[in-house]
């Protein structure tokens, strides 16, 4: 019988990386919870709390970078058993929460953007005429931000399509030794 390893076991055992890999249908149903939740946690945090959520933001993208990171290992031990799970699921982490925070900073340029481009639109100027200027580290850094991004969302959409799509070996009742 194949054991099934939950949340309770994987925070007994430190540095916390799961052992137990999961089939390719419970890895998509997996990341479709994870994300819903995140969203829901994130949303109803922001309507709660307005714009000081900053640092509840930075604990639930820290918590959910990791659980995404554990969860992709779990699934990258069912193609590959013999993997080194502390160093993939550390590397996992640190790009996921990276994209995370780049994903927050981006958001709030482009609310700068949007914002400068409405006080035109409403105030009929052109952008040498009288509005406001876009500050200037959103100017420096907008176009920086968005490649790093990409750089990293991009590897990573492909490797979570990867995981998605490669079949695994079926690993029954074996636990994978975390090296």
């Amino acid at each position: 019988m194949y054991k099934k390893e939950g949340l309770k076991e994987i925070i007994s055992r430190p540095p916390f990386t799961p052992v137990f890999p999961i089939g390719r249908k419970n890895f998509f149903l997996g990341l479709l919870l994870i994300a819903v939740i995140a969203f829901a946690l994130n949303f109803g945090l922001s309507v709660l709390f307005g714009g000081i959520n900053f640092f509840i933001s930075t604990a639930i993208g820290v918590v959910f970078s990791y659980v995404m990171a554990m969860w992709y290992t779990k699934r990258f031990l069912d193609i590959k058993a013999t993997t080194n799970t502390k160093v993939f699921l550390i590397v996992f982490f640190i790009l996921i929460l990276l994209l995370n925070i780049l994903t927050y900073i981006q958001t709030g340029m482009m609310a700068e953007l949007r914002a400068f481009s409405d006080y035109i639109v409403m105030n009929g100027l052109d952008a040498l005429g009288g509005a406001p200027d876009v500050s200037a580290t959103t100017e420096m850094y907008a176009v920086p931000v968005s490649i790093a991004r990409a750089i990293i969302g991009i590897p990573l959409l492909l490797f979570v399509l990867f995981l998605l799509f490669k079949k695994g070996s079926k690993v029954e009742n074996s636990v994978i030794e975390n090296k």
